[in-house]
């Protein structure tokens, strides 16, 4: 047992050194504080090796080591807030101590407080990061959403991070590292650097939310050179970008209908039409589109001349031809009427179609249709100028109108 005394002996002299100036600790104080956990590791060590010879603590052996640990945890705090928590742990390690002991463990024993001003600002960066982060990689997915390269492959992955959960719990860790205090002091320089951090990510959030419908007009910019060069896919690109950037995009829909419309496609092309009016209801453009749509491919009149009646309600732009965008809207309400066998109003809408272009086959061709369901005799002149204007402009009449003008000529008949 002799040698357990001396052990809690050696043990009570250092912790009476260390605690003696506590809690304003000198110089010495780390040294001082060593000797007494390594003090308290050979008491361990000497009560386990007289365990293992089936001997144990006298009373008042077990009395002193009890009022000696309780005194060394009864400065948990003070030790902790001089030391430092970091660097009890890199002196364990260091010597190589059991870390299950508690005596090498007295941070755990200091619950870290932090003040409320602390933990709101903690909580108002993680939720600013997580926004920020939200944002740039809502707007990369846009940016690439029209692509199946590399660099959206690699973007995929991080969005899936983000719906996870991951990434934004990642920020979270880093903000709780950067306010931990390991050596007990105020982090305020990783604060500072922190909300430095926060400020630039929420700045290039902002950059990239103001700077995103300016690209998504870029885009539709070269997807319209792109398609007075023929080159629809490559337009049909540039649209679905500047659409995936700004879905609320009207002329980028109307483009895109435009686009599809050409390749045939007339599905999607109305799809795309409809979109551009519901993104934007007094952008006049995809109504005529539209209708003619409506007419030739879903036989429905009726809606079509909804659609015209609308869009001739709507201001034309100043950049536009105002006589060539009337000629076409009443040309295809004309076009609308006759399909209804409203041959009258038909007539009255195709004349004042011809008012603003007078020379434009389509409108010269339905007149001509109008004329002969009505068995006027002016029918013949109409078809004459169908056909012949047909002949100089045939992208802009329909073939099988082009066909009754050539049969027409033909035949001398009139064509019911």
């Amino acid at each position: 047992m002799g040698n357990i005394s001396e052990k809690l002996q050696v043990y009570a002299d250092a912790l009476a050194a260390a605690l003696k100036d506590i809690p304003h600790p000198g110089d010495d104080f780390e040294v001082r504080l060593r000797r007494v956990l390594i003090a308290r590791d050979d008491v361990a060590l000497a009560i386990a090796a007289e365990n293992k010879l089936n001997q144990s603590l006298s009373v008042d052996e077990l009395k002193q080591l009890t009022d000696l640990d309780r005194r060394l945890k009864a400065q948990a705090k003070p030790i902790t807030l001089a030391v430092g928590r970091s660097k009890l742990q890199d002196w364990r390690e260091a010597l190589g101590a059991q870390q299950d002991v508690w005596w090498w463990s007295l941070p755990d024993r200091v619950p870290e407080k932090r003040s409320i001003p602390r933990t709101l600002l903690n909580y108002i960066l993680w939720i600013l990061i997580a926004i920020a982060l939200s944002f740039i990689l809502e707007i990369v997915r846009r940016f690439l959403n029209a692509g199946t390269d590399l660099p959206s492959t690699i973007l995929q992955g991080l969005l899936a991070l983000l719906a996870t959960g991951t990434l934004v719990q990642g920020a979270k860790q880093f903000i709780d590292r950067a306010f931990a205090s390991g050596d007990g002091r105020k982090p305020y320089l990783n604060q500072r650097i922190l909300i430095a951090a926060v400020i630039m990510l929420v700045a290039i959030a902002l950059f990239m939310e103001w700077a995103r419908p300016k690209v998504a007009r870029i885009y539709n910019d070269e997807g319209a050179e792109l398609y007075e060069k023929k080159l629809l896919t490559a337009a049909l690109q540039r649209y679905q970008r500047a659409i995936s950037l700004e879905p609320a995009y009207a002329q980028a829909h109307f483009n895109m209908g435009n686009s599809y419309e050409d390749v045939l496609n007339y599905d999607k092309a109305i799809s795309e039409y409809e979109l551009a009016i519901m993104a934007d209801q007094d952008f006049y453009r995809p109504y005529n589109n539209l209708a003619r749509l409506y007419i030739l491919q879903r036989n429905d009149p009726l809606k079509a001349l909804q659609l015209v009646d609308t869009a001739l309600k709507l201001k034309i732009d100043p950049q536009d031809d105002e006589k060539d965008v009337k000629y076409r809207l009443y040309k295809n309400r004309g076009w609308a009427n006759l399909s209804l066998k409203n041959y009258q109003q038909a007539k009255v809408d195709l004349e004042h179609a011809l008012e603003f272009v007078s020379n434009g086959p389509d409108a010269n061709c339905l007149l001509a249709q109008v004329l002969t369901a009505q068995k006027d005799t002016a029918a013949d002149g109409y078809w004459a100028l169908c056909k012949a204007l047909g002949e100089q402009q045939p992208n802009n009449v329909e073939a099988n109108w082009a066909g009754m003008a050539l049969e027409r000529s033909k035949t001398g008949r009139q064509i019911k």
